[in-house]
């Protein structure tokens, strides 16, 4: 069996999303949730895992997937849930809640994020 390269935790993104900061939020065994900030604003990418053999990793999506494997949204408790969807589809797994993991207190937070 072939070790799968997994997805960067945290990277600054190429091309149409240059300059873009992209931190994973959560891994499950069939999805992904990763937020990104574009300097303006922060958003959210919640996707199925998918495997490139060609390559032996874990794709993220291209423009194209979003909609169809891929989604994204302004609002961290719906990709939570759409996180939780996709992870129910392919596995028994209990419910993911935000509680499950350990969030930022205020104060480790960015500046920029704090209201």
């Amino acid at each position: 069996m072939a070790i799968i390269k997994e997805l960067k935790t945290d990277f600054t993104g190429v091309g149409q999303v240059r300059g873009f900061k992209f931190t994973q939020l959560r891994k499950t065994n069939s999805a992904y949730l990763y937020s990104i900030d574009t300097g303006d604003r922060i958003y959210y990418e919640v996707f199925r895992k998918r495997i490139n053999d060609r390559y032996g990793c874990v794709s993220y999506p291209t423009d194209k997937a979003f909609g169809i494997w891929a989604w994204t949204t302004p609002n961290i408790d719906h990709a939570y849930k759409k996180l939780n969807e996709l992870s129910m589809e392919h596995s028994s797994v209990s419910t993911i809640h935000k509680t499950d993991i350990k969030l930022p207190t205020q104060s480790e937070l960015p500046k920029k994020f704090c209201v």
